[in-house]
């Protein structure tokens, strides 16, 4: 654990539990009472922090934990595994795991105390789905800990599926315009994060994936076939490269197609992000075409306000952004906000 003393925010830490969620950064916080640590995933903003000298108790999904072994190498006796959907008891707190729908291996966690369930989405996209899920089913949540990232009503963008689909559309269509264009079509992603949309492109356009070494090594700890069977090694074969996020440049794809030359002529990048939905839809510099698709992991305002209105419950604690968000979402909701005081609200009727 890191040694500097930041102050940990309320929101990493379980009220009546000795228990702390993505808090690597804050040194010890066992005078906190903080004895068992959670990750949800494994993107560098919630393990910051962790180190190979990490010697506490940790629990996180086994693909989670593929990865803190292949890139942090913690000591695998501090390392507990969480199956998906099973309840375990932990300090005599029923925790369960669920499916947070971000990247490979996020988790949801939902704690059972005595009876009341307090449920820390970590970062997620809220989908249907999750209405399913038999842990959610007839139960009153007494806090909510909600990744609150686009918490706010102009944030509304497509689905996931909507937003592959028109990807697929916009490269289909220079397909068409010139069948001599030899397309080679880059993605950009995160470490991890943003699969979806490369193996969405892959699997309608039936074409091969290329992936450098060290992501294909991170891609095999997934343990799930679905994720490399379209992956070959020789970049010059794909006609799918994916590259990080942020090398999707003009001058920086325009030497990368140079590489390829006589195998590729023209690049279309494909930008996958949740901030696409303020951008212009695409331009061409040259042979290099970059479109940007608004594409996020995280949940927009519209299914944070369903998935809240489904659990109901009795606070929200943010874990973005900041508080004062989270009054229309209480309204928008139809619950009442317990920050308002009533007799304030019973002057400003008044008023």
């Amino acid at each position: 654990i890191n040694k500097k003393k930041k102050v940990c925010p309320d929101f990493k830490l379980i009220q009546g539990t000795p228990f702390a969620v993505d808090a690597f950064n804050f040194g010890d916080l066992l005078s906190q009472g903080v004895e068992i640590y959670f990750l949800t995933h494994f993107h560098s903003d919630h393990y910051v922090g962790l180190n190979k000298k990490f010697c506490r108790p940790l629990f996180c999904s086994q693909t989670t934990a593929n990865l803190l072994d292949k890139r942090i190498k913690i000591d695998k006796r501090f390392v507990n595994i969480l199956e998906l959907n099973k309840p375990t008891i932990i300090n005599d707190v029923e925790v369960t795991a669920l499916d947070a729908n971000h990247c490979p291996g996020s988790i949801m966690l939902l704690f059972n105390i005595s009876g009341k369930f307090i449920l820390h989405t970590g970062d997620f996209r809220a989908n249907y789905e999750m209405e399913l899920y038999p842990a959610l089913q007839n139960i009153e949540v007494e806090r909510l800990y909600l990744d609150t990232t686009y918490c706010k009503r102009q944030y509304t963008f497509p689905t996931q599926e909507e937003s592959i689909k028109q990807a697929i559309n916009f490269i289909k269509s220079w397909l068409i315009k010139d069948v001599n264009m030899k397309i080679l079509v880059v993605v950009g992603s995160y470490l991890i994060g943003k699969e979806k949309m490369w193996l969405g492109l892959s699997k309608a356009l039936k074409r091969k994936v290329w992936v450098d070494k060290s992501r294909l090594d991170l891609i095999k700890s997934f343990e799930d076939a679905m994720y490399v069977e379209n992956i070959i090694t020789d970049p010059n074969q794909a006609e799918i490269h994916v590259l990080p996020i942020m090398d999707l440049k003009y001058e920086k794809m325009s030497k990368y197609l140079e590489k390829f030359n006589g195998v590729f002529n023209h690049v279309i990048v494909i930008r996958p992000s949740g901030w696409e939905f303020k951008q212009k839809p695409f331009s061409t510099i040259g042979n290099v075409t970059i479109r940007g698709i608004a594409y996020s992991e995280h949940s927009s305002y519209e299914e944070l306000k369903r998935f809240v209105t489904f659990i109901k419950p009795k606070k929200i604690i943010a874990t973005a952004g900041n508080e004062n968000q989270l009054h229309h979402l209480y309204r928008d909701c139809g619950l009442r906000d317990p920050n308002i005081n009533t007799i304030d609200k019973y002057f400003k009727k008044q008023l």
